[in-house]
């Protein structure tokens, strides 16, 4: 059920293949009311895909900053040069996904790994890996037990402040309700002992946008002590 909810923003196909059919069949003012229903059932389809109210990509920091970029590397195919380009001085930690041993071969030949020193989590075939690089010493504080792909939260100090970071990558619904549920849970589990301190949790949550509410500030606050992640 979860898999094929998926195909849901593209239900408008059938939709406009049996509204135009009914057009088709039905005769004189009948057309008319076939019609209605057509612009009514676009309508409800293209609802949902309107472009949502604007929202601050970078939001005002309060105290020190921690600048992170997040790129999930689809099985280690990443461009690197492309991933060079982005890593400008302000960038204090590149969290990875997907994180492929050739890949990590890649960031060595390109100089990656000399700016970039200070690594946890690891390289895996496949999607498996996961690891944060940092310009700073890092320390592997917790990782999530079970998970499809690895999680983790690492410790690391900016400007005098410490800062634990999570590399986030969750199973898709495509492999299953449970897995997808468990992954969530676990990362949930793996996040509550640092929730009162300086935490920037990034990455692929394989996760749907939830409704936002105005009024409701909890969506748009910025890390504690920190901007937004770049990813």
């Amino acid at each position: 059920m979860i898999a094929t909810s998926t195909f849901i923003p593209l239900l408008w196909i059938p939709v406009l293949i049996s509204c135009l059919g009914l057009l088709l069949v039905l005769r004189d003012r009948w057309r008319i009311l076939g019609a209605v229903v057509l612009i009514a059932a676009m309508t409800v389809c293209a609802w949902p895909m309107l472009p949502g109210p604007e929202r601050s990509d970078a939001p005002i920091a309060v105290g020190s900053t921690l600048s992170v970029l997040s790129l999930n590397l689809q099985y280690g195919r990443a461009d690197i040069d492309e991933l060079s380009s982005l890593l400008t001085e302000d960038v204090d930690v590149l969290a990875l996904q997907e994180y492929t041993p050739a890949f990590e071969e890649e960031l060595a030949s390109a100089g990656v790994l000399e700016q970039f020193p200070h690594q946890a989590g690891t390289a895996a075939e496949g999607a498996a890996g996961s690891a944060l690089l940092s310009r700073t010493p890092i320390e592997l504080s917790a990782q999530a037990e079970g998970t499809v792909f690895e999680n983790l939260i690492a410790t690391t100090t900016v400007e005098g402040t410490d800062w634990h970071i999570g590399v986030i990558h969750t199973a898709p619904p495509q492999v299953g309700a449970d897995a997808w549920a468990g992954d969530a849970a676990a990362v949930r589990e793996l996040a509550e002992p640092y929730l009162e301190e300086n935490l920037l949790l990034v990455g692929d949550f394989n996760a749907i946008e939830q409704p936002h509410d105005a009024g409701d500030d909890r969506q748009r606050r910025p890390a504690r002590s920190g901007r937004p992640a770049t990813g």
